[in-house]
Protein backbone atom coordinates (compact mmCIF):
# COMPACT_ATOMS: atom_id res chain seq x y z
CA UNK A 1 0.00 0.00 0.00
CA UNK A 2 1.83 3.34 -1.28
CA UNK A 3 1.80 6.14 1.65
CA UNK A 4 0.63 8.16 -0.45
CA UNK A 5 -3.03 6.83 -0.52
CA UNK A 6 -3.39 6.52 3.33
CA UNK A 7 -4.39 9.49 5.12
CA UNK A 8 -3.88 7.46 8.66
CA UNK A 9 -1.84 5.18 10.37
CA UNK A 10 -2.09 4.28 14.14
CA UNK A 11 -1.75 1.65 16.90
CA UNK A 12 -1.80 0.87 20.45
CA UNK A 13 0.79 -0.69 22.04
CA UNK A 14 0.66 -2.79 25.59
CA UNK A 15 4.34 -3.21 27.58
CA UNK A 16 6.05 -2.06 24.45
CA UNK A 17 4.25 -4.73 21.57
CA UNK A 18 1.84 -3.10 19.17
CA UNK A 19 -1.14 -4.95 20.04
CA UNK A 20 -3.84 -2.91 17.39
CA UNK A 21 -3.63 -0.77 14.50
CA UNK A 22 -6.56 1.33 12.50
CA UNK A 23 -5.74 2.99 9.26
CA UNK A 24 -8.29 5.63 7.18
CA UNK A 25 -8.57 7.72 4.47
CA UNK A 26 -9.66 10.96 4.50
CA UNK A 27 -11.61 13.08 1.94
CA UNK A 28 -10.81 12.38 -2.00
CA UNK A 29 -8.28 9.29 -0.52
CA UNK A 30 -9.00 5.94 -1.54
CA UNK A 31 -6.85 2.42 -2.02
CA UNK A 32 -6.22 1.99 -5.87
CA UNK A 33 -6.40 -1.83 -5.54
CA UNK A 34 -5.30 -2.09 -9.11
CA UNK A 35 -2.11 0.02 -9.04
CA UNK A 36 -1.59 -1.24 -5.24
CA UNK A 37 1.49 -3.60 -5.56
CA UNK A 38 1.03 -5.17 -2.25
CA UNK A 39 -2.56 -6.09 -3.68
CA UNK A 40 -1.46 -7.42 -7.06
CA UNK A 41 1.05 -9.60 -5.32
CA UNK A 42 -2.31 -10.43 -2.71
CA UNK A 43 -4.41 -10.98 -5.85
CA UNK A 44 -2.04 -13.06 -7.85
CA UNK A 45 -1.74 -15.74 -4.76
CA UNK A 46 -5.69 -16.55 -5.02
CA UNK A 47 -7.00 -19.73 -6.38
CA UNK A 48 -8.71 -19.10 -10.04
CA UNK A 49 -11.75 -19.73 -7.70
CA UNK A 50 -10.78 -16.98 -5.58
CA UNK A 51 -10.24 -14.72 -7.28
CA UNK A 52 -13.70 -15.26 -9.10
CA UNK A 53 -15.36 -14.70 -5.99
CA UNK A 54 -13.68 -11.73 -4.78
CA UNK A 55 -14.76 -10.11 -8.52
CA UNK A 56 -17.98 -10.91 -9.05
CA UNK A 57 -19.48 -11.51 -5.64
CA UNK A 58 -17.24 -10.19 -2.54
CA UNK A 59 -16.71 -6.26 -4.46
CA UNK A 60 -19.64 -5.71 -6.02
CA UNK A 61 -21.72 -6.67 -2.64
CA UNK A 62 -18.87 -4.43 -0.71
CA UNK A 63 -19.93 -1.54 -3.41
CA UNK A 64 -23.64 -1.95 -2.86
CA UNK A 65 -22.90 -1.56 0.99
CA UNK A 66 -21.06 1.52 0.93
CA UNK A 67 -23.42 3.32 -1.24
CA UNK A 68 -26.36 2.36 0.88
CA UNK A 69 -24.56 2.42 3.92
CA UNK A 70 -22.54 5.81 3.37
CA UNK A 71 -25.07 7.56 1.98
CA UNK A 72 -23.15 8.59 -1.00
CA UNK A 73 -23.05 8.34 -5.08
CA UNK A 74 -20.36 5.62 -6.07
CA UNK A 75 -17.18 7.77 -6.38
CA UNK A 76 -17.76 10.59 -3.75
CA UNK A 77 -14.43 10.67 -1.36
CA UNK A 78 -16.48 13.31 0.59
CA UNK A 79 -15.92 11.84 3.90
CA UNK A 80 -13.51 9.58 6.09
CA UNK A 81 -13.43 5.59 5.85
CA UNK A 82 -12.06 3.42 8.24
CA UNK A 83 -10.27 1.21 5.88
CA UNK A 84 -8.41 -1.15 8.69
CA UNK A 85 -8.96 -2.14 12.35
CA UNK A 86 -7.10 -4.83 13.99
CA UNK A 87 -6.97 -6.35 17.56
CA UNK A 88 -4.99 -9.01 18.86
CA UNK A 89 -7.48 -11.44 19.75
CA UNK A 90 -5.74 -11.79 23.33
CA UNK A 91 -6.15 -7.68 23.74
CA UNK A 92 -9.75 -8.03 22.41
CA UNK A 93 -12.94 -6.44 24.71
CA UNK A 94 -10.53 -3.47 26.19
CA UNK A 95 -11.13 -0.75 24.62
CA UNK A 96 -8.60 -0.84 22.61
CA UNK A 97 -10.49 -0.61 19.44
CA UNK A 98 -12.84 2.06 20.66
CA UNK A 99 -9.60 4.10 21.19
CA UNK A 100 -8.82 3.74 17.72
CA UNK A 101 -11.87 4.43 16.04
CA UNK A 102 -12.38 7.46 18.32
CA UNK A 103 -8.86 8.94 17.08
CA UNK A 104 -10.25 8.51 13.15
CA UNK A 105 -13.67 9.86 14.28
CA UNK A 106 -11.71 13.19 15.88
CA UNK A 107 -9.36 13.47 12.72
CA UNK A 108 -13.14 13.70 10.68
CA UNK A 109 -14.66 15.94 13.38
CA UNK A 110 -11.84 18.39 12.75
CA UNK A 111 -12.48 18.96 9.31
CA UNK A 112 -15.43 20.96 8.94
CA UNK A 113 -15.85 19.54 5.31
CA UNK A 114 -16.73 16.29 6.00
CA UNK A 115 -19.51 15.42 7.89
CA UNK A 116 -19.38 11.71 7.78
CA UNK A 117 -17.17 8.43 8.76
CA UNK A 118 -17.70 5.21 7.49
CA UNK A 119 -17.08 1.61 7.59
CA UNK A 120 -17.75 -1.96 6.87
CA UNK A 121 -17.22 -4.69 9.54
CA UNK A 122 -17.66 -7.80 9.75
CA UNK A 123 -19.40 -8.98 13.23
CA UNK A 124 -16.55 -9.00 15.20
CA UNK A 125 -15.98 -5.08 15.60
CA UNK A 126 -19.70 -3.96 15.43
CA UNK A 127 -19.15 -3.31 19.66
CA UNK A 128 -16.24 -1.12 18.97
CA UNK A 129 -17.66 1.07 16.73
CA UNK A 130 -20.84 0.99 18.37
CA UNK A 131 -19.35 2.01 21.12
CA UNK A 132 -18.12 5.68 19.58
CA UNK A 133 -21.28 6.76 18.18
CA UNK A 134 -21.65 4.34 14.73
CA UNK A 135 -25.43 3.31 13.81
CA UNK A 136 -25.95 0.28 11.27
CA UNK A 137 -26.93 1.45 8.18
CA UNK A 138 -26.47 -1.72 5.77
CA UNK A 139 -26.21 -5.52 6.56
CA UNK A 140 -25.91 -7.84 3.63
CA UNK A 141 -24.67 -11.58 4.06
CA UNK A 142 -21.65 -12.09 1.64
CA UNK A 143 -21.94 -15.65 0.06
CA UNK A 144 -18.48 -17.38 1.16
CA UNK A 145 -17.45 -21.10 0.40
CA UNK A 146 -14.66 -20.85 3.00
CA UNK A 147 -16.56 -19.97 5.97
CA UNK A 148 -18.49 -22.41 8.17
CA UNK A 149 -22.39 -21.84 7.14
CA UNK A 150 -20.94 -20.44 3.72
CA UNK A 151 -21.65 -16.83 4.41
CA UNK A 152 -20.45 -13.74 6.72
CA UNK A 153 -22.16 -10.80 7.21
CA UNK A 154 -20.80 -7.68 6.35
CA UNK A 155 -22.21 -4.39 7.86
CA UNK A 156 -21.98 -0.28 7.26
CA UNK A 157 -21.55 1.75 9.84
CA UNK A 158 -22.07 5.62 10.17
CA UNK A 159 -21.14 8.41 12.13
CA UNK A 160 -23.06 11.54 10.96
CA UNK A 161 -22.09 14.85 12.27
CA UNK A 162 -25.83 16.52 11.10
Amino acid sequence: MSEATIHEIRSREVDGEVVGTICWFGPGQHLDLQSDPEYQAFFRKLSDEGKKWRLETFVPIIIELSTAGFGLEPGNLDRYVIERLGVKVEHRKRGIGGRLIKQAIDAAKADPKVGKVGVISSENGISAYKSQGMKVTSEKEVPNPWTNGGVIKSISLILDRE
